[in-house]
């Protein structure tokens, strides 16, 4: 089974949503992969310790941050027939950290209401894990010698406690935090020259097998579809079909048969491109894991796509016109090529299109 733990500083950085790279969809995508068992989320209690205290100093630690860029602007000296435009950028500074404030405070409500939910694996912080953790610290067996990593201690023994009782010999850890120093070492290529980590070897003893990320960007990746693929280069066919669509254009032919067939060929040029690099690129790097748990989605969905239209409730031109927002607006055709998050989803929403159109059927029988 696949295992993934989140820290701290992670889900901060998503309630903050300062930097790229732990972007609020992605904290979705997450969520959805929880629920749908395609990984296990693991979270020492300890962590929800220290987004609770994160909590408890945000309006300060805001308002003293904001304050600073405020006294920047205070200080700056601005020609008197611009003073309107300093009093503004005043005011929109206060009005960003309002903003902010509220904006945090609503994503640490979701965020913590997932962790708290049965489907997220929480990791008590319990006297045994205390004295381990400091045990691990006295011993040396941390990759940060100093006497503040108590918590990042007890991270790793609740972990190690976890994973000692679970009993899965195939597990493999997601391991994702922005503190490297703390955890991890350094193993960058130098013929790319891309920074990569890997779990530092005073703490791999104690951990399945483990892969280490930064981001959560990053340790999404088995969760790519093709969305997150680049747009393919324009070939010869390509070309052909563009520069036809941008004739009718031109000559503003709109509501010509040509039009919307010059459209559908595009796109099916682009999606039979991006298929196929799906297929070649990302599929085979996919654990077999997930590669088996997209398989049977996507069986599932064509079953409920296929039910659905056996529905005599079922009208091939409103239901089917309904139907894309109902498929995530994936076309159909790109719908195995689609991340497992929207896969899950898609799941979801057809299991409740098939119970309206159900009940539909019900109603139309007792008519």
């Amino acid at each position: 089974m696949i295992y993934a733990f989140i820290d701290s500083n992670i889900f901060i950085r998503i309630m903050s949503q300062g930097k790229p790279g732990c972007e609020t969809h992605l904290f979705d995508d997450l969520r959805t992969l929880t629920q749908g068992h395609a990984i296990v989320l693991t979270i020492p209690e300890i962590v929800l310790f220290e987004l609770e205290r994160q909590m408890r100093d945000l309006d300060e630690l805001l308002r003293q941050h904001f304050g600073k860029i405020k006294e920047a602007v205070n200080k700056t000296s601005v020609w008197s027939e611009i003073a309107d435009a300093k009093c503004t950028v005043l005011t929109d500074l206060d009005n960003a950290r309002d903003e902010k404030i509220d904006g945090w405070k609503r994503s640490y409500e979701e965020i913590i209401t997932f962790l708290n939910s049965d489907e997220v694996r929480r990791i008590k912080y319990t006297p045994q894990i205390m004295c381990q953790a400091k045990s691990r610290i006295i011993r040396g067996a941390m990759p940060k010698a100093t006497e503040n990593n108590d918590q990042d201690a007890a991270i790793v023994e609740s972990l190690a406690t976890f994973f000692a009782a679970c009993g899965d010999a195939n597990a493999v850890l997601l391991f994702c935090s922005e503190n490297y120093n703390d955890f991890a070492v350094e193993v960058t290529k130098l013929e790319t020259r891309e920074r990569r980590f890997a779990l530092h070897p005073l703490i791999k003893s104690a951990l399945p097998p483990t892969h280490y990320f930064m981001q959560l960007a990053d340790l999404l990746e088995i969760n790519r579809g093709y969305e997150s693929l680049p747009t393919p280069v324009a070939d010869e066919e390509i070309a052909d079909a563009l520069s036809a669509f941008q004739k009718l254009e031109e000559d503003y032919d709109f509501e010509s048969v040509e039009y919307p067939q010059a459209l559908r060929r595009i796109n099916t040029l682009y999606n039979n491109r991006l298929s196929q690099d799906f297929a070649e690129s990302v599929l085979p790097k996919l654990p077999e894991e997930l590669r088996d748990k997209r398989q049977k989605s996507i069986e599932h969905i064509q079953r409920l796509l296929n039910d659905c239209r056996k529905c005599v409730s079922w009208d091939n031109g409103r239901s089917e016109y309904k139907l894309p927002q109902w498929l995530e607006n994936v076309p159909e055709e790109m719908i195995q090529y689609t991340s497992l998050a929207n896969l899950f989803k898609i799941e979801k929403n057809l299991e409740r299109y098939l119970l309206i159109h159900e009940a539909m059927d019900d109603d139309l029988a007792d008519s």
